[in-house]
């Protein structure tokens, strides 16, 4: 049976192909004085909206209007003269061809371990591979400037998606990504960096990917998390920093993500209960609440010109190579050896430091 789309906008596929023959069979043309009735689903036969029109050798076609294919289901045309037999037909007004309407229905299935969780089903194993790429997806509870409340089966642990990135896929200010800088697995807050432009809400999704804007990090990373404050020459880091004193003096401080971003600090001094840092110089632009940061060991982020390192009972010695060796009290038991380069990898200026001698002497590789 012939099936046209509800609502189909093309009108060449709106047409029934119709054959006019006289009682002996033989094709009729010009036919004149033609009735044309149609009946939705049963219904009356009513006029219909437009007339037949000829082809040639006895075919014709009739072009249903948009109002006579508004209906789901049958569709009957009877087309009545005195020069042709009756023409009786019928076809289906369908929503869509029935294998695109179940294609559509599997792939815009959500998968998620309630409906998607039988041992190795299709549903199971497609979200298994999208968990090598999505750490957890689901719709908000609710979200403000800087924080995201998560649906209630993110994970419980605290600062388990600290570093991931949180992207809003559909909703409320979907397209926007933000890094995760902290996470309460009992509220289910994640802390953002930057602010958000468009503040998702109740009806936003969000997937969870992992941290990959912090691949420029390295082993010598230290520390990155979301100012509480600032002032010109100072920082007060999250709660969670090092509860000890002078703990990330001679290290870098760096602005990663919100008001601030892009400029780096050497901390001269640190307080491990107010965990304010103190900074080598004042900043332009003074971070706040919103602003993400990370400590670097000095030696792995900074230039030569700002290359500075803690004065530690140990005295440095500078090798041919470019090595730097670091000896013991008795300067005879090498206890550490290091490259020291800058970002891209080039030598930078060495710091020779000796024990009770307050100035430093440099050499430039």
């Amino acid at each position: 049976m012939q099936q046209i789309l509800q609502g189909e906008a093309v009108t060449d596929r709106r047409r029934m192909y119709i054959f006019l023959v006289d009682v002996s069979g033989v094709a009729q043309t010009g036919v004149t004085g033609i009735t044309v009735t149609v009946s939705k689903n049963g219904g009356s036969l009513n006029a219909a909206d437009n007339s037949l029109i000829e082809i040639s050798n006895g075919f014709y076609y009739y072009e249903f209007s948009a109002d006579e294919i508004d209906t789901l289901g049958t569709l009957a045309i009877l087309v009545v003269t005195t020069e042709a037999l009756d023409f009786p037909g019928m076809l289906m007004v369908v929503l869509r061809d029935l294998h695109v309407s179940i294609v559509d229905q599997v792939w815009d299935e959500r998968l998620t371990g309630m409906t998607h969780n039988v041992p190795t089903s299709a549903g199971r194993r497609l979200r298994q591979v999208a968990g090598g790429l999505i750490l957890h997806d689901g719709v908000a509870q609710a979200a403000a400037s800087n924080t995201m409340t998560l649906d209630v089966g993110a994970d419980a642990n605290d600062d388990f998606y600290n570093h991931a990135i949180v992207r809003i896929v559909d909703g409320t200010g979907s397209e926007q990504e933000r890094i995760i800088v902290d996470y309460n697995g009992t509220t289910k807050i994640a802390k953002v960096a930057p602010p958000w432009i468009v503040i998702p809400n109740s009806a936003s999704d969000f997937e969870l990917l992992p941290g990959v804007s912090h691949a420029e990090t390295n082993s010598k990373t230290v520390k990155i998390g979301l100012l509480q404050s600032a002032t010109a020459s100072t920082a007060t880091l999250d709660s969670s920093a090092s509860s000890i004193d002078e703990f990330y003096t001679c290290d870098v401080l760096e602005i990663d993500a919100g008001l601030g971003e892009g400029q780096e600090k050497i901390i001269t001094a640190y307080n491990g209960t107010t965990k304010v840092v103190t900074l080598s110089s004042d900043w332009i632009v003074i971070p706040d609440a919103t602003s993400e940061y990370i400590v670097e060991e000095a030696l792995s982020v900074v230039p030569e010109a700002e290359l500075a390192r803690k004065l530690i009972s140990n005295t440095r010695r500078l090798l041919a190579n470019g090595d730097e060796e670091v000896l013991d009290d008795d300067e005879n038991t090498v206890i550490n050896i290091r490259r020291i380069t800058d970002k891209g990898g080039k030598p930078v200026t060495i710091l020779t430091v000796t024990p009770g001698v307050p100035t430093l002497q440099t050499k430039t590789l």
